[in-house]
C-alpha cells in the first residue's frame, strides 16, 4: 500500500480552502453555462469570467475544457450519490431502487 502524501497527513490550510473555493466557483460557473448554452457555449474564458477568477486558474484546476466538463459530470454524480445515501433505508435497497426512489421524490 502506498504512503499518504504530506498534504493528506496535514490539516487543510487557509490556502487549501481558498483553492477549493476557487475550484467550486469554477464548477458552478461551468454548470450554469452548460445549462444555459450547452457545450458549444462553454469556453474556458467565460467560465473564468463568471467565476471571477483568471482563465489560467481554470487551466490550473482542469487542464482543458474537456477536463472541466468531466469534473462537472463527476461533481453531479457525487452529489446525486450523496443524496441517495441520505435516503432512509438506503443500505437495504438496490442501486436501481435507490435511484428510482430519488427520482420519485423529485416528481
Amino acid at each position: 500500500m502506498s504512503e499518504p502524501t504530506v498534504a493528506a497527513r496535514r490539516p487543510p490550510t487557509k490556502r487549501d480552502d481558498q483553492r477549493e473555493a476557487s475550484r467550486r466557483r469554477l464548477l458552478n460557473a461551468a454548470l450554469e453555462i452548460l445549462a444555459e448554452e450547452g457545450y458549444r457555449g462553454l469556453t474556458v474564458k467565460r467560465v473564468g469570467e463568471r467565476a471571477g477568477v483568471s482563465r489560467g486558474m481554470v487551466n490550473y484546476h482542469f487542464a482543458s475544457k474537456a477536463g472541466l466538463v468531466e469534473a462537472v459530470v463527476a461533481d453531479i454524480r457525487e452529489t446525486f450519490i450523496d443524496r441517495l445515501r441520505e435516503q432512509p433505508g438506503y443500505a437495504r435497497t438496490s442501486g436501481l431502487e435507490a435511484v428510482l426512489a430519488q427520482l420519485d421524490r423529485r416528481s
